[in-house]
């Protein structure tokens, strides 16, 4: 059992934070959730620690003027959250609670609702953070509460990522072992799977910090499969591969990843050409981390002159964003099997002697009917 636990210390932190909410969550979540190609391969938006800090250190003072603006709060508790400062994060969203229940008409169910997701997901991920002690898990189900209570709130934020991350944190306390308990598995299990599956667990990468957990990223790739998407199944394991290479873990002790496109648990052939995959994955995620290196470094360069998104309008002028290059074969953006086509046209192809017989039958008869009497009879 202790094991276990001291296995879930060594996971990336981003299993027990996925779901924050500040300004930029707003921000990212007026795009919609995000294209899932560019989720997989890492073309999202990820800030540099100078971004948080300058952020956290803005929203304090500020709060020291306006203690009644409660989205400042939010800022500044998931800035230090964001740089691994936990106690702190806890600290300033406590604050908020504590201006909220002395000015009860001044708070609105939103606030509320914002308060308890960040307020959980920080208590679950300082669980983590702090070691996994089996000792101490009640640290673990105290975050899982908070975060159940948002919910209740708001089941529709987050495009419903929070439904996703309470689940994870319900699988982290299920103590999973086998390959038969994954995070996919799990959910698979309960009915959580399908295209609302998919979109949580996306945000959970987009949003939170699960763009290095092999856990999130087996069960997207465990989701696209059952809903027939082979080719970024393919690719969303690919990215789990990746992760297992650089040494990061899931936290199933006997953990196997396979590069079977068969394990992805497809019936049927998978669309395209697995290598031709594999080369576009390669790509793809070279060019993404060329992206994220040439924004960031705009970024820092900006940041250590004193220049902040949040209160410089001019920020990112001068900065040119490159399109993705989505591969020219039609299956990254229409991988999708049809169940219901397939069987159709099962049916219509042992069939087919019967539908296309019966038009030759007619035709015989009509001639024969219209055939003149030969002579003497």
């Amino acid at each position: 059992m202790r094991k276990l636990f001291l296995l879930l210390a060594m996971v990336s932190a981003s299993v027990a934070r996925p779901c924050m909410w500040d300004q930029d969550t707003l921000a990212e979540e007026a795009k919609g959730h995000g294209d899932l190609l560019s989720t997989i391969i890492g073309r999202f938006e990820r800030n540099p620690d100078l971004y948080y800090s300058m952020r956290q250190a803005r929203a304090e003072s500020q709060l020291r003027k306006e203690p009644a603006r409660l989205g400042l709060y939010d800022d500044a508790a998931v800035a230090a959250a964001r740089l691994d400062r936990l106690d702190g994060a806890i600290r300033l969203i406590e604050r908020k609670r504590a201006w909220m229940k002395e000015h009860p008409k001044s708070a609105t169910p939103d606030d509320w609702y914002r308060y308890y997701a960040n307020a959980g997901t920080f208590h679950a991920h300082a669980w983590l953070h702090d070691g996994a002690d089996p000792s101490r898990v009640q640290r673990l189900k105290r975050g899982r509460d908070l975060v159940a209570k948002a919910i209740s709130l708001n089941k529709a934020a987050h495009f419903g990522r929070e439904k996703y991350q309470l689940a994870l944190i319900d699988w982290i306390l299920s103590k999973p072992k086998t390959d038969e308990e994954s995070f996919g598995k799990y959910l698979g299990k309960r009915e959580m799977h399908g295209r609302e599956a998919i979109k949580g667990l996306a945000g959970l990468v987009r949003l939170g910090a699960a763009w290095e957990s092999v856990d999130v990223f087996d069960a997207l790739k465990y989701c696209l499969s059952l809903d027939r998407q082979a080719s970024l199944a393919q690719l969303a394991n690919l990215r789990v591969g990746e992760l297992v290479r650089k040494g990061r873990r899931s936290l199933l002790p006997d953990f196997k990843h396979s590069t079977d496109p068969l394990s992805l648990g497809l019936s049927m052939p998978m669309h395209g050409d697995d290598r031709r995959n594999e080369r576009d994955f390669r790509r793809l995620r070279g060019e993404a981390d060329d992206w994220y290196r040439r924004r960031t470094g705009f970024m820092v360069s900006r940041l250590k002159a004193g220049r902040h998104p949040d209160t410089d309008p001019t920020f990112w002028s001068g900065y040119e964003d490159k399109p993705l290059r989505v591969p020219e074969h039609p299956f990254w953006s229409h991988a999708r099997f049809s169940t219901s086509a397939m069987v159709w046209g099962g049916i219509l192809l042992v069939t087919s002697p019967i539908w296309l017989g019966v038009p030759l039958l007619v035709r015989w008869l009509v001639r024969r009917r219209r055939r003149p009497p030969q002579a003497g009879r």
